[in-house]
Parts: structure tokens; sequence; C-alpha cells
């Protein structure tokens, strides 16, 4: 799938030395612009079993996920008035829940225990490279400048971004839990006996996916050369395999569990992020 994206950009940049058309607005033919993404996750806001925490002080306590940003370089050429081919890569920020159960090997038993925990929101930053196709209906089109429709289908690689992250336990009021009839701090407990590589959390995990988007688009000219576009983006994000976390499912190993978890979120809000609002610039040459 990498190989064919590097391919499909390949072929938009080679365009432009091989496509004879229609000469676009004021002559230029191809486009390069830089887009923020900003979108609510109201879904998930709504969502009453939605463990989202926050910093509080020295504590964490429920709250909201407020705001999701992002940003894309795309560059393209105009085929025609009415098409144009172009390349997507940008980064997109957003919060997960966080892991509900932490886990420990327990020899007499031969296998993991979990432990519930309360655990602050996960920041994640998913690298998204896809090709799009623009067209427009209207009949005296200028791309690429005007209204266009964007179809787009591409790869996501997401990963959980470093950072000290809070948590408590989950079992008790007081954030302990009982471990061989002795009540113990959940934090001193996991720091002796789970880490992956020296952390909670394998920050170096990649969690794969694919993202389908339809998007309306107008690029507004305010000079010869340059452009203000604006627009929506409809997504639907789907996890490359089958990311669903087995909360009944047998434990293998404490870092395959805490991944398991954490691809389900990343899943779920990746799969709730339906639309986004787009803004930015495009130079036009």
């Amino acid at each position: 799938m990498k190989k064919l994206l590097i391919l499909l950009c390949i072929a938009v940049l080679s365009t432009t030395t091989i496509v004879g058309q229609d000469k676009g607005y004021y002559g230029k033919k191809a486009f390069v612009e830089i887009t923020g993404l900003g979108a609510i996750p109201m879904i998930n806001n709504l969502d009453a079993d939605y463990g989202y925490y926050v910093k509080s002080g020295t504590t964490i306590t429920s709250g909201k996920d407020k705001f999701n940003t992002g940003f894309n370089v795309n560059i393209g050429i105009t085929l025609n008035p009415q098409n144009a081919l172009s390349f997507s890569a940008g980064y997109s920020y957003f919060n997960i829940e966080g892991p509900t159960n932490l886990y420990y090997y327990e020899p007499q038993y031969n296998s993991y225990m979990a432990i519930p925990v309360k655990f602050e929101n996960l920041k994640v930053r998913s690298l998204v490279l896809m090709p799009i196709i623009q067209f427009s209906t209207k009949r005296h089109a200028m791309l690429p400048v005007g209204f266009s429709h964007e179809l787009g289908f591409g790869i996501v690689r997401s990963k959980v971004v470093d950072n000290d992250y809070r948590y408590t336990g989950n079992a008790n009021q007081d954030g302990s839990f009982y471990h061989n009839g002795t009540s113990k701090d959940v934090i001193e407990f996991m720091d002796s006996v789970s880490t992956v590589n020296g952390d909670l959390i394998n920050y170096d995990q990649v969690y794969k996916g694919f993202i389908v988007m339809y998007g309306l688009n107008m690029r507004t000219p305010i000079s010869k050369q340059l452009a203000i576009h604006y627009g929506l983006r409809y997504t639907l994000n789907l996890a490359a395999n089958n990311q669903w976390y087995d909360y009944n499912g047998p434990i293998s190993s404490y870092e395959s569990a805490l991944n398991d978890q954490l691809a389900n979120s990343i899943r779920i809000t990746r799969l709730r992020s339906i639309i986004s609002l787009q803004l930015g610039l495009t130079y036009l040459f």
C-alpha cells in the first residue's frame, strides 16, 4: 500500500510535464497548499461510557475532549478545468481513552492479572498519506480555483505521544488494590512489575489503518498566485485488521494486552471522527 501511494505521488508530479490541457486560472495549472484541520469530538463526549480523564492537580478527574487538530501539505495538478489530481501528506492530533486495565504476571497462577485503573487521556499523532481526486460539476469551472469535490483514499499510521501520563487505581476509592491480602498503591506496584522499555506504554508501537475521504472545498483567489481555501471533510477511518479488544480473551504478555486496548481506543476514536473543518492557503503556479 505504501509503495502504491508513492507511485501515485510520482504520477501526480510527473503529470505537470506530460498533460496537455486547457490553461487554468491565469495559466496556473499546478498548486501547493497548506491546510489546517479542526474538529470537535462530539460523539465521544456524548458517550456516557467513554472513560476520559484529565489532570487535576496531583490527581485526575473526569473531563471532556474539547478539540482535535491537524494539518497537511497538498500538491496537485489540474488535468482540465473540471478535474485535478493531488497528493496529501500530514498529521492529525487527537486524544483517546486511556487503558482501563493494567496487568502484572502472577507466578502462582501462571497468568497475567488485571488491575482496574483510571488513566489520563492519551495524546495520539497520526500520519496520513492520501492521493485525492478533485472535480467540479460546474460547466464553467476553472480549477484549481473555485468550488470542487474531493475524493481520497489513504493510509494512516498512529502512535501514542510520549508524555508523563497520570493514572490511579479504580478498585478502591483511595486508588489502592489488594494483592495477596495486602492493600498496595497501584502506581508503586506497577512500577515494580510491568514496564515496556522503562515505560507503561510502548511509544514506538504503530497502529495501522485506512482512511476514505469526501470533501467540499472552495478556493477563493486573493491574487494571481494565491488563494484561500476552506471547506468540510467527511471521513471514514478503518483499522487495518481486527483491532478489537477482548476483555475476556487470553493474555500472552503485558505489552500485547496493553497494545490491544490502545488499538481499540484509537480505532473507536478515529471511527467516530466523521467531519472536520479545513482552512488554508494555496499557491498557484
